[in-house]
């Protein structure tokens, strides 16, 4: 009598044979790849000093030029203004008018000056052979506003040179009692002729001290 055997199918034996085989192949690669990896010497990293230097330092700019301003000078002080008052020096008195004012001269015109040594060739009138004598007689006006005030009459001394030439020069005036009297003095003075001073019977220039008495 014959036996018969059951047949197993051969398929799933050799699926795991397979499976057995490759999964020890998969171990094998990552044994040897953990071996590679352990001898394999890591890269030297290598460290280089760099040799800097310190911060250098720039000059220091000049400074800008100044742009101050000299400051203005303060303004001059007010100085009190200088008031004259006429009737102190002539009283109000109701004046007479005539057609042309005259000019009337004291005895002692020409009075000598005291003063230091002249220039050179500038003589005084004592020095003088003699007194020079006015040649014209020269016209004026009398200030309108002192003769609106009643003023009549002032007296102004000036000094003058009398040239070689007898032209009269003012150097100043030594008294007068308002500039309205001083301006026609002047005036009048600056149109005065004389005859020429003499020293040794030479024409020279002289000074002198001159009066002048204004009046209507």
């Amino acid at each position: 009598m014959t036996s018969t055997h059951p047949i197993v199918g051969g398929g799933g034996g050799l699926l795991r044979v397979v499976a057995a085989v490759g999964l020890t192949a998969g171990l094998l690669c990552f044994l040897v790849g953990m071996r590679l990896t352990r001898t394999t010497p890591s890269p030297e990293l290598s460290f280089r000093t760099l040799n800097t230097t310190g911060p250098v330092s720039l000059p220091t700019p000049p400074p800008p030029p100044s742009t101050e301003t000299t400051p203005p000078p303060p303004p001059p002080p007010d100085l009190p203004q200088l008031e004259i008052e006429l009737d102190s020096v002539a009283p109000a008195i109701k004046a007479t008018l005539v057609r042309k004012p005259e000019l009337k001269l004291a005895p002692s015109d020409f009075a000598p000056v005291q003063q230091a040594p002249l220039a050179k060739m500038l003589f005084s009138s004592t020095d003088l052979d003699s007194q020079p004598r006015m040649v014209n007689r020269p016209t004026f006006r009398f200030p309108p506003a002192q003769k609106a005030r009643g003023v009549t009459q002032a007296k102004v001394v000036l000094e003058i040179v009398i040239s070689s030439g007898g032209v009269v020069s003012v150097q100043r005036v030594l008294e007068s009692p308002h500039d309205d009297f001083s301006k026609v003095a002047r005036s009048y003075a600056s149109k005065a002729r004389f005859t020429p001073p003499k020293k040794d019977g030479r024409a020279v220039q002289a000074l002198f001290r001159w009066p002048l008495t204004l009046q209507l």
